[in-house]
């Protein structure tokens, strides 16, 4: 299957989208791969190409834009068809996240996403880890979440500690801004699934 872009982000005009979006335009990679955001609002897509783009003082109106919502299997399949590598940060991922893995997978695109949600995780492993593996493809989840400060930490540690690190441990701590802490929309709502005890995911279902 010839496939129109290496990578497609899905959800750019997100709140952790945008952070995805301008690192990567910033990196060597923008320029080695064809690339393209997905999302359900062209004008938003728009908006944040255009937000990006100021910030880092490039032009990205010709980044190509795709429209596909969460909830049409449609939609979706075109877009995982037209791509080798599907980016998503839609999240909660339990409400999003299975229907993209389910068209990436059958769309014969690799899936990668930042999902810290564990029944998520193992649901899609369950369900779609064979047929990924049947179509040549990869579903990474959890790739880039909250270990992130830690691993670099580790990482810092192990190129300049002359020595041999034997044990590492690691203190976070958390600032407030001016307005106090704040959460953004799609983590609160994952916390709040989190800690629902109304439903249970059947995994083998």
């Amino acid at each position: 299957m010839s496939k129109l872009f290496d990578l497609v982000l899905f959800g750019a005009s997100g709140f952790t989208g945008e952070y995805v979006l301008e690192e990567f335009v910033k990196s060597e990679y923008y320029q080695k791969y064809s690339f393209a955001i997905a999302g359900r609002s062209q004008p938003r897509l728009e908006k944040t190409l255009e937000k990006v783009g100021k910030l880092i003082d490039q032009d990205l109106s010709k980044i190509p834009i795709l429209i596909a919502d969460s909830s049409s299997p449609e939609q979706l399949q075109a877009v995982a068809e037209k791509a080798r590598v599907v980016i998503s940060v839609v999240g909660p991922y339990a409400l999003h996240g299975e229907a993209i893995v389910k068209a990436c997978v059958e769309g014969k695109a690799s899936y990668v996403d930042i999902s810290g949600e564990p029944a998520f995780l193992e649901k899609v492993q369950l369900k779609y880890g064979e047929k990924a593996r049947q179509n040549g493809v990869y579903i990474v989840g959890s790739c880039g979440f909250e270990s992130i400060p830690c691993d670099l930490g580790v990482q810092f540690l192990k190129k300049n500690f002359p020595g041999t690190l034997a044990y590492v441990e690691t203190v976070g701590q958390l600032n407030a801004g001016p307005h106090g802490y704040t959460v953004n929309d799609g983590s609160y709502q994952t916390l709040l699934l989190a800690l629902e005890n109304g439903k249970v995911d059947n995994l083998e279902g």
